[in-house]
């Protein structure tokens, strides 16, 4: 191999090598460029949504107290309905058991038991019914009857009157024998409010 020819081997590889340094060179700078723009996107958007969450806090804090407090109201208001609904249904229930329960030896002691849960207009009707029975004329074999209320539904109701529709079992009695037969009858309970206080104003069996 001559001189010249060794000294062109030389040069090519040389130029080989630089060619291989270039190209990692280039590579290396792409890479880092990519790991750069990463590293930029993982800082900033992060700071961008905290920048956004911060805005919406402090846009929203007053609003939202506001809004803490109208919720407590309305909490508070649904509270108190949801308690006077729970009143009515069980003093109806209660009610309806007691109003239809008693016998012909009981001298409507079921009806005077109740009258404090009575309004005036009907505490003045049961007074009346009481009054004008003979029990001189009373059959002297025995009848009674046991009611129990199955469930209460409201019908109706607003600040000053409602309505409750009670589900009833009735088992009526008689004789020396004690002959007995089950019904079941529904009797709707009205209410009014009487100083502010849910008073029955009517009994009536369906």
């Amino acid at each position: 191999m001559t001189k010249k020819s060794m000294f062109q081997n030389k040069k090519l590889i040389i130029s080989i090598f630089v060619i291989i340094l270039l190209v990692i060179a280039i590579v290396l700078a792409i890479l880092n460029i990519f790991n750069n723009k990463n590293k930029q996107s993982e800082v900033v958007v992060p700071n961008l949504l905290d920048d956004i969450s911060s805005d919406i806090q402090v846009k929203d804090l007053p609003e939202t107290q506001e809004t803490k407090q109208e919720k407590n109201i309305i909490r508070a208001e649904l509270s108190e309905q949801e308690k006077e609904k729970g009143f009515l249904i069980k003093t109806s229930s209660a009610f309806a058991e007691r109003f239809g329960s008693y016998s012909n030896h009981s001298n409507y002691e079921n009806l005077v038991d109740l009258k404090y849960f009575m309004t005036v207009k009907m505490q003045k009707e049961v007074d009346i019914k009481i009054s004008s029975r003979d029990f001189t004329k009373e059959n002297n074999i025995y009848y009674g009857i046991t009611t129990r209320a199955l469930s209460a539904e409201i019908i109706s109701v607003n600040d000053s009157t409602a309505d409750i529709k009670v589900k009833t079992q009735r088992e009526e009695f008689w004789g020396a024998d004690v002959n007995s037969k089950v019904s079941y009858r529904d009797i709707l309970i009205s209410f009014i409010k009487e100083n502010k206080v849910w008073k029955v104003n009517s009994a009536i069996w369906q």
